[in-house]
């Protein structure tokens, strides 16, 4: 689309356009607060205090993939699959998060030195 418009319009409102222009779509990135261990599965905290959650990477006894979970007080935990089952690793000033990616990820260069695309063998060695 950048292309197309480069005809129609001078540099200088070019730089504007492109400067709105985000190659890549939106993650919403969640802070990792920690992990535990339930049922032999590493689980990523991203919120606690009372009932938990995060993502987690199931292959043991879910369908191979990666979950958002959710524990209560006095009740087993609860999963919801990833729907692309792909996330990312993301560190931000010291600060690391986790987000779903979007179903195309891989027609972008995800892979730098702040951001890692986490694939299960990754996870099942830590679980």
């Amino acid at each position: 689309m950048i292309v197309a418009l480069a005809g129609l319009f001078n540099d200088h409102i070019m730089e504007n356009i492109v400067s709105f222009y985000n190659p890549f779509p939106e993650v919403e990135w969640e802070q990792v607060y920690g992990s535990t261990t339930i049922y032999r599965t590493t689980r990523l905290i991203t919120y606690g205090g009372g009932p938990g959650g995060g993502f987690c990477y199931l292959f043991r006894e879910h369908r191979e993939g990666w979950y958002r979970w959710e524990r209560n007080w006095g009740r087993g935990p609860t999963y919801e699959m990833v729907l692309d089952g792909h996330v990312a690793i993301k560190w931000t000033d010291g600060m690391e998060h986790i987000g779903a990616l979007p179903p195309n990820w891989e027609d972008y260069d995800w892979e730098n030195d702040d951001i890692r695309v986490m694939t299960g063998e990754i996870m099942q060695y830590q679980g």
